[in-house]
């Protein structure tokens, strides 16, 4: 079977050239969190491989089986003349992402807002390098927005537009924000609020929106 052990795929997604057994496609140095067993793969992907070693996926991945990962095999062959490694990843060296890619995991489930992919909007960031969009809630309770740095090395900030108008609120209006990343807490007033995002320390921010009504704070 394919190895879930942290090789690297080489991928095509020609099916035509997979079809007729060649090996060509780009080296991904990354995880195979998912990937299905030789046996399991259509005979088409199957037949035609000169590559015991090799398996391919229904996507048109190939990798490296376990037997030939435990024998020291960091080679798959591809077409004349080139060859692709395959290279095992420490997700632990320093500069890794694990623990925000967990956060955002955990924020992902515990948001009901962010359970689908559905209803995604973009809006006002007054700079190129600032991304901003938000997603609703189903019943319109609150709204995740996120400001991405688009810009890997410099920090960036800009003004955006809150969207109170979402909740039918006034310019002057207000909203409670957590910002989920640091759990920390405020209240924005106003429609249009700043936002500095520096790539070394992090460089996106997702804050939880919910509207503070007259009467109901």
């Amino acid at each position: 079977k394919l190895s879930r052990r942290g090789a690297a795929f080489v991928g095509h997604r020609d099916t035509g050239l997979l079809q007729q057994g060649q090996h060509v496609g780009l080296l991904i140095v990354g995880h195979a969190d998912t990937g299905p067993s030789h046996s399991s793969l259509p005979e088409r992907h199957r037949a035609g491989n000169p590559y015991g070693r090799v398996g391919f996926a229904e996507d048109g991945a190939v990798g490296l089986s376990d037997e030939a990962i435990a024998r020291g095999e960091r080679h798959v062959a591809g077409e004349p003349g080139h060859e692709y490694e395959i290279r095992i990843r420490n997700f632990e060296a320093p500069g890794n992402i694990v623990a925000e890619i967990a956060a955002l995991n955990r924020i992902r489930k515990a948001h009901p807002a962010l359970h689908s992919h559905l209803g995604v909007r973009f809006y006002n960031a007054f700079s190129d390098r600032i991304l901003l969009y938000g997603k609703m809630t189903p019943a319109g309770r609150e709204m995740i927005l996120v400001a991405v740095n688009l810009d890997p090395h410099q920090t960036q900030e800009a003004a955006f537009e809150v969207p109170l108008w979402e909740w039918q609120l006034p310019d002057d209006g207000s909203v409670e924000v957590e910002e989920l990343m640091s759990g920390s807490r405020f209240v924005w007033t106003g429609k249009q609020q700043h936002v500095r995002l520096d790539p070394a320390a992090l460089p996106f921010a997702i804050w939880r929106l919910t509207p503070i009504r007259e009467g109901n704070p």
